[in-house]
């Protein structure tokens, strides 16, 4: 029985030939492959629009050819721009602009945290790194890992380069959505300590300001604090602004009185 291990960036990575029973899917979950109901096909999860896993491909080929199998490998690395995937996304979404605005503010945390964090260790797989095991009286135990070489080494590049593309891509539609004032630029360097922010048509005073966040007290009531996404605020007001606005409308409240 013949298997077909197959890649492009429209379909990600998936095999064909397996069938129910045959024992490829015992092989498959214990490498981390998943059943997709929906196309009758196992693949490997968020494989789509990304470079190929070309290390697990080799594994998972080798551990199929040891039950049995005979396992054809067909790879297209070719990866479709930013552009075009982000398109075919928003082609399956009812609403263009809606999608657009909340798929921007969920892609700008990821920008800054885990797509940043994954470029940081393929750099390190690509550069080599090393870490500390433990201390013994001041000296370190150093376990030291080189460079990778080779095939992988070139996947790693790949994949650095398009993350780094739909970064940009995502950098340049929050820049666009600010600037059309679809979405809001909040962050650390325009809220402080004090401030309000407006969240679901409720304004909050700002306990404390955090890097993708802003701290304020229970929006249910309690005495714990929330976070709030800055991405999800949608009003500002400063300390002095808030002051002002209480104190005019006191003023109101004692002429009517």
């Amino acid at each position: 029985m013949t298997l077909t291990i197959s890649h492009t960036a429209a379909d990600g990575t998936l095999i064909d030939g397996t069938s129910r029973g045959d024992g490829s899917g015992d092989v498959l979950a214990a490498h981390g492959w998943r059943w997709f109901r929906s196309i009758g096909f196992w693949g490997i999860r968020s494989s789509r629009d990304r470079a190929p896993k070309v290390r697990l491909i080799e594994m998972t080929a080798e551990a199929l050819r040891a039950s049995g199998f005979d396992v054809e490998i067909d790879i297209d690395s070719t990866a479709r721009p930013t552009a075009e995937v982000e398109a075919d996304r928003i082609d399956r979404q009812a609403a263009r602009v809606e999608a657009l605005e909340l798929k921007a503010g969920r892609r700008s945390e990821q920008a800054e945290s885990a797509w940043e964090a994954e470029q940081r260790a393929d750099h390190r797989e690509l550069d080599g790194h090393e870490r500390t095991l433990f201390v013994v009286r001041g000296v370190k135990q150093i376990e030291k890992f080189p460079p990778d070489e080779g095939t992988y080494r070139q996947s790693l590049i790949t994949r650095i380069a398009e993350r780094a593309e739909q970064i940009t891509y995502w950098e340049e539609i929050r820049a666009q959505q600010i600037a059309s004032g679809q979405a809001n630029n909040f962050g650390p360097d325009t809220i402080a300590k004090g401030d309000l922010v407006r969240c679901s048509g409720v304004w909050y005073p700002v306990v404390r300001v955090n890097k993708k966040s802003v701290t304020v007290p229970a929006r249910i009531g309690g005495d714990w604090t929330d976070t709030i996404p800055y991405h999800k605020l949608a009003g500002h007001r400063q300390a002095k602004e808030a002051e002002t606005a209480s104190a005019s409308s006191s003023s109101i409240k004692e002429v009517r009185s």
